[in-house]
């Protein structure tokens, strides 16, 4: 298996460590406050809504784009780009709007 490919296995898994993990701590703290005020605030949506929109999605192309690296498709290198891609996406737009705020103040 070549690096690409090793890099894409690391960060599928990664990504989804990091899925579950946000799902589990989120069933737990619903769990934890709605045992103290007996009803589930919506608190967690968001932390749910990063995992589910963020990291499901970037776990999938990480595995695609590792899968396509080891057995040598032709779109090895362009589901490798997407997957990465989307990895920095986040990054790009904070930026983005970081440097809107210097300049607009």
């Amino acid at each position: 298996m070549n690096a690409k490919a090793w890099t894409n296995a690391v960060a599928a898994t990664g990504c989804a460590v990091l899925f579950f993990l946000l799902m589990t701590a989120t069933r737990l703290v619903t769990a934890r406050v709605t045992s103290g005020f007996g009803h589930a605030p919506q608190d967690d949506a968001d932390v749910r809504l990063v995992a589910m929109a963020y990291f499901a999605p970037a776990m999938l192309f990480f595995a695609a784009a590792a899968y396509a690296q080891r057995q040598r498709w032709r779109a090895r290198e362009v589901l490798h780009a997407l997957a990465w891609g989307w990895a920095l996406m986040p990054l790009v737009l904070f930026a983005g709007a970081l440097g809107l705020a210097m300049v607009f103040g």
